[in-house]
């Protein structure tokens, strides 16, 4: 079993808060799952805030 995990963020954090980020999230995946970190795949998306709106206003406009 190949759980893949799917994290939808912003942009602009550091690639050293996504790595602990990764790693963080594979242990407890691991952990409940009981599976290994070789089997675990995490795909981070990151998108500009012009690119996602809350009630029916872009990120990027609200205040």
């Amino acid at each position: 079993m190949m759980p893949i995990v799917q994290v939808q963020l912003f942009e602009g954090r550091s690639l050293e808060m996504k790595r602990k980020l990764v790693s963080e999230m594979t242990k407890v995946i691991c952990d409940v799952l009981e599976v290994s970190p070789d089997v675990v795949r995490i795909i981070l998306n990151e998108m500009s805030r012009e690119n996602f709106a809350i009630a029916g206003t872009l990120v990027s406009e609200r205040k």
